[in-house]
């Protein structure tokens, strides 16, 4: 089960995955636009595309997926 979940999480581009770790560690989205350098706008974009590409509705379940494959 951990490998399937990191193999998951490796389909995601480096920013995803960045923008995901952040999410596990409790960043609000502004926070994590401003440590990236980024708009808001554009980390609620690679958030959405992190939820569908790892196939789960909301971002507790995404973050439940990172700690299951050990991120």
């Amino acid at each position: 089960r951990r490998q399937a979940a990191h193999d998951l999480i490796e389909t995601l581009s480096p920013r995803q995955r960045e923008v995901l770790k952040q999410l596990a560690a409790g960043k609000l989205n502004k926070q994590i636009a401003y440590d990236l350098g980024i708009s808001e706008r554009t980390v609620k974009m690679h958030r959405a595309a992190v939820l569908s590409a790892l196939g789960v509705r909301t971002s507790a379940d995404a973050i439940r997926l990172a700690i299951e494959a050990g991120y």
